[in-house]
């Protein structure tokens, strides 16, 4: 049985990241110290210029204390 799931919008991991970065008040440099993301790395992510891997969001995840799976919530 095939499930069909339709996106109404696209998914914006940098636009999320971005607005939990700054929720937490943190910088792309301190939040790069906390996740060993380089702020290079964060800044793309960020501007959607690139997609993070599993495991680059899993280092990111930890660094702010949240779940993987909050980057594909919508924002409250």
């Amino acid at each position: 049985m095939e499930v069909a799931v339709e996106l109404t919008t696209p998914l914006d991991i940098g636009s999320r990241l971005k607005s939990l970065r700054q929720n937490r008040n943190l910088s792309l440099r301190e939040l790069a110290k906390k996740s060993t993301v380089s702020v290079n790395a964060l800044s793309l992510i960020e501007r959607n210029k690139t997609s993070p891997t599993v495991s680059t969001l899993t280092y990111i995840a930890r660094a702010l204390n949240i779940e993987v799976a909050a980057f594909f919530l919508p924002e409250d």
